[in-house]
């Protein structure tokens, strides 16, 4: 087997039935964050296969379990490090309440924008199933100028306290 190969059936090994990556295999750590899932999907992105446009539809799918959140701060600020749209989740999907943790992590929400609209636009993948994915991708959008993300303190990845980070935007 070729390496190519290999890093796909790799990849493939952390892909969960609702098309979420896990961080690791282990069962101590047994997490699913939004970069990690974006990024573990990059690799399918010029592929003729479903498995990018399944990933992004199933962290849409996050997003819209959590839009009363994201509705809030896309007017009013969050305050608390809980506001924040969460990075890391159960294998399911449900947020993770029993740790604090650093949740603004602007750069995680910027690279899924990215990943959609390189996905939409430069490679014509149908990745909206209807009105509600285009909406939440908006309220992102909004939620991100809400926060400023520009001047807002970011933990960033591997961050648990905050610092200045600057994300890339991208208009859906």
């Amino acid at each position: 087997m070729n390496h190519l190969k290999e890093s796909y059936h790799l990849l493939a090994t952390f892909k969960q039935p609702n098309h979420l990556y896990l961080a690791s295999h282990s069962n101590d750590y047994h997490y699913f964050w939004i970069r990690d899932a974006v990024y573990m999907s990059l690799p399918y992105l010029d592929k003729d296969c479903p498995t990018f446009t399944d990933t992004m539809r199933a962290i849409l799918d996050v997003f819209l379990r959590y839009e009363w959140k994201i509705d809030i701060h896309t007017s009013q600020r969050p305050q608390a490090m809980y506001e924040y749209i969460h990075a890391r989740y159960c294998p399911d999907g449900f947020e993770i309440h029993e740790q604090e943790w650093g949740h603004a992590q602007h750069d995680m929400i910027g690279a899924f924008l990215f990943a959609i609209g390189t996905g939409m636009y430069k490679y014509k993948k149908n990745i909206f199933r209807n009105e509600r994915d285009h909406n939440i991708v908006q309220k992102l959008v909004l939620y991100l100028m809400c926060c400023r993300y520009w001047e807002d303190e970011d933990n960033g990845m591997w961050k648990k306290t905050e610092k200045f980070m600057l994300v890339a935007l991208v208009h859906a």
